[in-house]
């Protein structure tokens, strides 16, 4: 009977002995993926957010989109409706693959990172490009890299490409548009009689009276400019090499605990 009492309280001493072993092998190796991961490079974010613009901030164009509209009797586009086109097209820029390629092919930091891995500048163009996002709901824009200087001068180069274009491609719709409303309005002076010819001819010398745009659009505000990251970005899939540690520190345990079941037996 005592023999059996033995057994017994062997086998719950065995099975409490592997139970922790498991439970301590699982959690070592838990933590040392956890700290492993902390060894990855260190990344740095650098961000800038991004509001509507102000009318203030669009310079003539915002008063020469609002002529055009009024010369077309085109009340439906107010002014929150010019303001928020801008804007709309400043964040397609921004968003666009094409518009962020061209930029960092021609950008001096991509070049020299280029040169000194002895690759295309297209190719790491490419790779860089996939560091940059844009947050939809927060209005932000970042770029991750490992140099944490170089993060923030690629990401205020890009803006100032991305506010040129933006002003690029608005000034030249307008242009545009301007033009051809003037030949129609030009046309109608001319062939017009009466009071029909003066109204036209009125609305033709204010289109001819108008300043030329004066390039200084700029499609948004700055909300939070690109500055130096002070720490670090937490090291990526942390929580993932946690759990491959524990994994592989729970197989460790499983041996372990059949080296001993099978030695002492």
């Amino acid at each position: 009977m005592s023999e059996q009492v033995q057994t017994q309280r062997s086998s719950v001493g065995l099975f409490f002995t592997s139970l922790f072993l498991l439970l301590i092998l699982s959690a070592i190796g838990g933590v040392a993926g956890w700290f492993g991961a902390t060894t990855q490079t260190a990344y740095w974010k650098a961000e800038v957010q991004f509001e509507v613009p102000k009318v203030t901030d669009l310079g003539n164009y915002y008063s020469l989109h609002n002529t055009y509209n009024l010369l077309k009797n085109d009340l439906a586009t107010n002014d929150l409706a010019i303001i928020n086109s801008a804007y709309k097209e400043f964040t397609r820029n921004v968003k666009s693959p094409d518009i962020l390629q061209h930029f960092l092919v021609q950008n001096e930091i991509v070049k020299q990172l280029a040169a000194k891995q002895n690759k295309p500048v297209s190719l790491e163009a490419q790779q860089l490009a996939s560091s940059f996002h844009f947050n939809e709901a927060t209005n932000t824009l970042s770029t991750t890299l490992i140099n944490p200087n170089e993060a923030v001068t690629l990401l205020t180069d890009f803006i100032a490409f991305s506010t040129l274009q933006t002003r690029a491609d608005l000034n030249t719709e307008l242009i545009t548009k301007w033009k051809v409303l003037f030949q129609q309005v030009k046309q109608l002076a001319e062939t017009s009689t009466g009071t029909a010819q003066q109204e036209w001819t009125t609305k033709l010398n204010l289109m001819r009276s108008v300043q030329p745009l004066d390039n200084q659009l700029t499609a948004y505000r700055l909300v939070k400019s690109p500055t130096v990251p002070t720490k670090p970005e937490a090291p990526k899939d942390q929580l993932l090499w946690a759990a491959i540690g524990g994994g592989i520190g729970l197989l460790l345990g499983f041996f372990v605990v059949l080296f001993i079941n099978r030695k002492k037996n």
